[in-house]
Parts: C-alpha cells; structure tokens; sequence
C-alpha cells in the first residue's frame, strides 16, 4: 500500500500519464477513421464495390498496393500473381491479413464476351477458386450464414500452401472468399505459420468486413 506522501508524489505522473494514455487513444481513434482516407486504392473501392469494415485492435496497417507471386501450390499447379490493396499484420508479426478487391462495375462485359461469350463476371469467384485451391476442398457458409456474418451471396473459404513464402516469413494460407452479386469480389488471405495464431485471427477478425447493398440509382 501507498502511504499519503508517496500518493502525493505520484499525482504530477499519474497526471503525464492519463495525458498520454488520451493520446494514444486519439491517435488511435483517428487512425483507425482514417484508414479508407490514407489509401486511395482502398477508398475506391469503398466507393464502387459498397462495403464497411473496421480496422482490428492489435494490427498494423499497410496502404501500399503490393503485388505477390506464389509460385506453384502444393499440388504443383502453377498460381496466377494476386494484387493486394490494403494488409494489417498482427503486432507480433504471427498473421498478416492480405485483401484482394475486384470491382465487377469495372468490367465492360459486352466487350469481354466478343472474345469470350461465356464470361460472365458474376462467376469470376470461382475462377480465383480453381487457381488458388490446394489439395483441401473448398467449405461454403450457408447462404443464411454468408449473409449474416458479411452480407455476401457467396462465402466461404479453403487452405493455400504457396510455393513462396509471402514476404519470405508466412509459410501457410488460409483464403476468406466474399461474393457479392453485381457489385464485387473480396478476398481476404489469412498468412501464418501457427494453426493457433490463425484460429485466433480468424475469431477476432470475423466482422471486420461487410458488404453494404447497392441503393437503386
């Protein structure tokens, strides 16, 4: 127990202290409204795809696009490069959490079809699937389940063991797929090394993400 003086003597930093707790809380706060802001790539698809997310405690933030190759998966299939707009890693370092966006009011179909009649851009999710696809199968959500946790059509997710490591540290995958009809695609890789790191990620990232619905132009 603290004696009378010694309480007295701890007020002026107990005082420091509290200020720079409020600090930090506000430069978190403003941190963490301000991510969309930070990153135009991100912003715009905010804007054309339509979804909210809230960036999770515990991570840290990159907004520089970055583009990976994996080399071949497990199965020895050769993987197409992926373009990640926004990553968060884990403070220590055991996950970090690439997201891949595809726009589908981007893509001119009529166009498209001259050369392929049988594109449809609805389907493209399920091209990302067979070319990432390890030997593991691929787990859908229900659609109740898809929708309740990020109002998706689609959602689900599936193991991915790259050839390389990301950024030469993450040695295992795991893929979040979201589908929104007409509006877009998110993809959400969860890199790690540790079974338990990635359970956890999992459970403390479950809402970061959510579709919003299109308002009728």
């Amino acid at each position: 127990m603290l004696t009378t003086s010694e309480r007295k003597s701890c007020k002026p930093q107990l005082s420091t202290k509290i200020g720079c707790c409020l600090l930090i809380i506000c430069a978190c706060f403003f941190g963490t409204t301000s991510w969309a802001q930070n990153n135009r790539a991100l912003n715009y698809f905010v804007d054309n795809i339509g979804f909210e997310y809230h960036l999770p405690s515990k991570y840290i933030k990159s907004d520089s696009t970055e583009h990976y190759l994996p080399g071949r998966n497990s199965t020895g299939k050769y993987v197409m490069p992926i373009s990640f707009f926004c990553q968060l890693e884990s403070i220590d370092k055991n996950i970090l959490i690439a997201v891949s966006f595809i726009n589908y009011n981007g893509w001119d179909e009529k166009k498209i079809r001259q050369l392929n009649p049988n594109f449809n851009v609805n389907n493209g999710y399920k091209g990302d699937i067979a070319n990432q696809k390890d030997t593991s199968r691929v787990n859908y959500y229900s659609a109740s389940m898809a929708k309740q946790l990020y109002n998706a059509d689609v959602a689900g997710y599936y193991d991915f063991f790259p050839e390389n490591p990301y950024r030469n540290r993450y040695h295992s995958c795991q893929i979040v797929f979201l589908h929104k009809q007409d509006q877009g695609q998110i993809q959400l890789f969860y890199f790690y090394n540790g079974k338990k790191a990635l359970e956890k990620a999992l459970k403390n990232t479950k809402d970061m993400i959510r579709f919003l619905d299109k308002k009728p132009s």
